[in-house]
């Protein structure tokens, strides 16, 4: 007789840190993963806010000139994270994430399941939520059980404010 056997973890509290620099004068909201919509283009007809979906290195916003930059530590690179993670479903626990202008610890962490019968309302998580003074007053945020999923079925939307840099470094736990 078969029994179900509970989703055992393919790897536990690996971390996984990038840079992103928004070099224009607007802040952008960037698509770390696309829920399965694949382009800019289908992104932004649910989503129109969204201005890019995450890339290595130099790169521009949509069809705009504004320019941003992501580089990955450690020899990795965003489109493999996005690529291992659309087929191996994980979830972050825990987000440190520093920066160069304060007020991205403002800006909230959107998150959604879309679907193809309907636009999806996002979820946010608001990462000052997550600051406390001594934080703030580092230019750093350590927020413990954010619980972020990542799977080809969600869509996770980060927002960098104009002319600053961010770095980020999730803490995954893999399912299989």
């Amino acid at each position: 007789m078969a029994t179900a056997t509970a989703n055992k973890r393919l790897f536990t509290n690996k971390t996984f840190g990038f840079q992103i620099k928004n070099e224009s004068a607007e802040d952008i909201t960037y698509a770390l993963m696309d829920g399965s919509m694949g382009t800019l283009d289908e992104i932004k007809k649910r989503y129109p806010h969204v201005k890019a979906i995450l890339a290595d290195g130099d790169f521009f916003t949509g069809t705009d000139t504004k320019k941003a930059n992501c580089s990955v530590k450690g020899g990795n690179t965003i489109k493999y994270f996005q690529k291992y993670f659309s087929s191996v479903p994980a979830q972050v626990s825990t987000l440190d994430m520093q920066s160069t202008d304060k007020d991205n610890f403002y800006c909230d962490i959107e998150i959604g399941t879309p679907n193809p019968c309907g636009i999806e309302q996002l979820q946010t998580k608001a990462l000052s939520d997550y600051l406390g003074t001594q934080q703030y007053d580092q230019n750093r945020i350590i927020a413990r059980n954010i619980n972020i999923p990542l799977s080809a079925a969600h869509i996770v939307l980060l927002t960098v404010k104009a002319n600053s840099t961010v770095v980020m470094t999730f803490t995954v736990s893999a399912l299989i």
